[in-house]
């Protein structure tokens, strides 16, 4: 990865593999985006300067989703943050 698609210090502490069997476990296959093609869309917001590759993207469908997701990072100490999807629908709203 370049400097343009930098990993954060709190990501490399994170056993990534393990990561993605659990979320896995918790929901559909398509709803958990890992490849790096998958994760570029999401590694900025608006300000593009700022840069940093996703270890993962969930698309959580529910709400129930969300809180086993939610609870799995914090039990693993993952660090996330949350994203909503626009009514429209265009972009899938993540989880990284």
């Amino acid at each position: 990865m370049d400097d343009s698609a930098r990993v954060s210090s709190e990501q490399a502490c994170v056993d990534r593999p393990a990561l993605l069997r659990a979320l896995r476990g918790l929901l559909p296959r398509d709803s958990v985006l890992a490849r790096d093609e998958e994760l570029a869309p999401y590694e900025c917001d608006g300000l593009s300067a700022y840069r940093c590759r996703p270890l993962v993207v969930v698309l959580p469908d529910s709400i129930e989703q969300v809180q086993a997701v939610m609870r799995l990072c914090s039990a693993r100490g993952v660090p996330n943050s949350l994203m909503s999807a626009p009514p429209e629908k265009d972009l899938p709203a993540p989880l990284t």
